[in-house]
């Protein structure tokens, strides 16, 4: 009897373990399925693609073009509140360029020389990344007070012409970098370097170190600068795109009602017309650089709202998880493409929407073909 019970007890538990090994076993099979979404592989090649040639190029030519924008816009002089943040947003696009470019020029050193350098150069770019953030948002914020300002000018104009004036601007540019350097004071007080015994290279070597706090810092940050920041920049930003809209489309209808009865006024009430339609002219190419330029933040924004947004509803979208990982990698990717086309291809709307931008630019593209033209003569 006693044997009997042995024996069924025995066969139960070959039966149960046989049921948990397959279960796992499948388990195991589907997570290695969902993440193939996209191959690891082929994600790794994209990511290469993306992050070490098209970022990269983009980024260098985003140098340049806002190496130029700083020169033409300091040329043209700050006669207008829209000149002066124009100016300031140059200057944090070109620091938010510069820095993404230094910190993947890190990235690709560090792949190349490996694990043998004394100082990880990885951890180097970690560090860079943190001005590359601060720059960012100075970004973000200057290109919600451009779409405001000329939003609050184009809605009520008797209230807000006086009160969006240069020297005002002038100091709310200062405020924003001032206040977010300041912002950004814990952040960078927060990594250093450190040295550590390397078992897999039987050496001592410097990495990254963290103060206690910093799990408090980071939180902060990630939801200040990382959730509120866009979601609240891309709603206004967006809110003051319509309003700018609607103007803009009053603004072509008045010009083409202007155009039609051009030809029955009176030579007097011509001059007039044409005055105001010269004042019509510069106002509507104010309102579309503006509109242009808030377009293509609200598009390469949009990203990394989606990357967040999907984060909340499925917790697992992430580089740590098993089952996204591969897909979440390549987003991210994706987001740092868009991001850094948004601080680069602001010169492509100066140029087509600007007169003044348009003549100072081929002034200065001028002073410097001559002089090597006349050193090959």
């Amino acid at each position: 009897m006693s044997q009997t019970v042995i024996s069924s007890t025995g066969y139960e538990g070959v039966i149960y373990l046989f049921i948990s090994t397959t279960q796992a076993s499948l388990l195991m099979r589907k997570a290695q399925i969902t993440n193939l979404l996209i191959f690891p592989d082929v994600q790794k090649s994209i990511n290469k693609i993306l992050s070490n040639v098209v970022q990269v190029a983009v980024c260098v030519f985003g140098v340049f073009s806002n190496i130029i924008n700083i020169l033409v816009f300091y040329k043209i002089g700050f006669a207008d509140s829209v000149t002066v943040v124009l100016f300031g947003l140059a200057i944090s696009d070109l620091g938010y360029l510069f820095f993404s470019v230094a910190s993947q020029t890190l990235d690709i050193l560090d792949a190349a020389v490996g694990l043998h350098p004394f100082e990880p150069l990885k951890n180097l770019a970690f560090q860079v990344l943190w001005f590359n953030n601060m720059f960012y948002d100075i970004t973000i914020i200057l290109t919600v007070f451009n779409a405001v300002q000329k939003c609050a000018c184009v809605a009520i104009p008797l209230i807000f012409k006086s009160v969006f004036t240069k020297s005002r601007s002038i100091f709310i540019v200062g405020f924003v970098y001032v206040g977010i350097f300041i912002y950004y004071i814990p952040t960078f007080a927060n990594p250093g370097t450190a040295s550590y015994f390397d078992p897999s290279l039987n050496w001592t070597r410097l990495g990254n170190y963290y103060l206690p706090n910093n799990e408090t810092v980071n939180t902060i940050f990630y939801i200040l600068s990382r959730i509120l920041l866009p979601f609240v920049s891309q709603a206004v930003i967006i809110f003051c795109m319509v309003i700018l809209t609607v103007k803009l489309r009053a603004t072509l209808k008045f010009r083409r009602t202007l155009s039609l009865h051009q030809g029955f006024a009176e030579e007097n009430e011509n001059e007039r017309e044409r005055n105001k339609a010269k004042g019509s002219g510069k106002e509507l190419r104010a309102i579309q650089t503006v509109t242009l330029v808030s377009a293509i933040f609200v598009v390469c924004n949009s990203p990394d709202i989606l990357i967040t947004l999907t984060r909340s509803v499925y917790p697992e979208f992430s580089d740590t998880s098993s089952r996204f990982e591969s897909t979440y990698r390549m987003c991210g990717a994706i987001q740092d493409v868009f991001a850094v086309t948004n601080s680069a291809v602001n010169i492509v709307v100066y140029l087509k929407y600007n007169n003044k931008y348009r003549r100072r630019f081929k002034e200065i593209i001028q002073a410097v073909v001559r002089p090597q033209t006349r050193l090959r003569l």
